[in-house]
């Protein structure tokens, strides 16, 4: 006897039989025969669970439940038999296909769930973007950078999935400075810059009050403005005291930072930005880091799009 649970490429399988059902049959290739194909597509149609007898020198004996999920059929399980089965073989094959239809369909829910945080990080992100006058498109570009860095650093799909929401969220707290501090072109007061620097601890805050958020982007959110040398804020860590995704992060926002046109500057040159760059290695940022960072600037293909970290536990 041989078994497969087998699904066509692309979807629900049930009226388009355009679809190869024997390309998931695994080892077990006498399920790939066009006759067994046949009745392996009419029982998906017909989306009721049967066992046939197939003709042949050998006769078989053919079980097949379909699996449905959102009230679609979009595959089959599949028992092929050298003699006639037991009578209690189809129920069963019959529960356990609804039971793979169930497991199916939450992981289906999973996926949506995900989907909707992701695009809910990053929306808040552009928002956050406009509300400080930020030049287009920065939100992009650090998580695209800070992607391409953590896959330099062959950093685990985990990580990089917390790196890319932390580069959404990672000035959410200045949604509650006012305006005549965020938008001011001049050089901030004591008092201003004080006010200005709580962004990041409110940012946490507010994340972490709702419970879901991973701590490694809480971590990038309270500490992308420490500096290597401890003299940043809000805690003063330095060296490796500093999360690594936060420092990581740190290294592209100031990337982003020297070569963006902000209301206060004009965009920097590269080669003043990759100058300053080396300048505050060891003292703002993680000089490994740094290393990194510029050798992976010098690759040839440093400016394509990243590689999208994928986790079946956060997807």
């Amino acid at each position: 006897m041989g078994g497969a649970y087998l699904t066509a490429p692309g979807g629900p399988v049930a009226g388009d039989a355009g679809r190869d059902l024997a390309a998931s049959a695994g080892r077990v290739t006498a399920l790939r025969a066009p006759e067994v194909q046949t009745e392996l597509w009419r029982a998906s149609g017909q989306g009721e669970a049967r066992q046939l007898t197939l003709p042949g020198p050998a006769p078989a004996f053919l079980s097949v439940s379909p699996v449905q999920v959102g009230g679609q059929t979009t595959g089959v399980l599949a028992l092929l038999h050298a003699a006639p089965p037991p009578p209690a073989t189809l129920p069963l094959l019959s529960v356990l296909a609804g039971q793979v239809g169930k497991a199916s369909e939450q992981q289906r829910v999973l996926r949506d769930l995900a989907q909707v945080r992701e695009q809910t990080f990053r929306v808040l992100g552009r928002v956050l973007e406009y509300r400080s006058f930020e030049t287009k498109g920065h939100t992009d570009r650090v998580t695209a950078l800070a992607l391409r860095l953590g896959q330099a650093l062959d950093l685990p799909s985990t990580q990089l999935a917390h790196l890319r929401w932390g580069a959404y969220l990672h000035d959410l707290g200045k949604i509650a400075i006012a305006d005549d501090v965020l938008h001011k072109q001049g050089a901030l007061t004591a008092p201003e810059r004080r006010w200005m620097r709580r962004h990041v601890t409110i940012g946490e805050t507010l994340l972490r009050e709702q419970g879901l958020v991973p701590t490694e982007v809480l971590q990038i959110v309270r500490h992308h403005h420490e500096r290597w040398d401890g003299t940043g804020y809000p805690d003063g860590l330095s060296g490796r005291d500093i999360p690594l995704l936060a420092r990581l992060f740190a290294v592209v926002d100031v990337f982003d930072a020297l070569s963006s046109e902000r209301p206060y500057k004009a965009p920097w040159s590269r080669a003043d930005t990759l100058r300053e760059l080396r300048r505050v290695s060891g003292t703002h940022l993680d000089p490994d880091l740094v290393e990194t960072f510029l050798i992976m600037l010098e690759s040839p293909a440093w400016s394509g799009p990243p590689a999208e970290p994928f986790d079946t536990a956060l997807h």
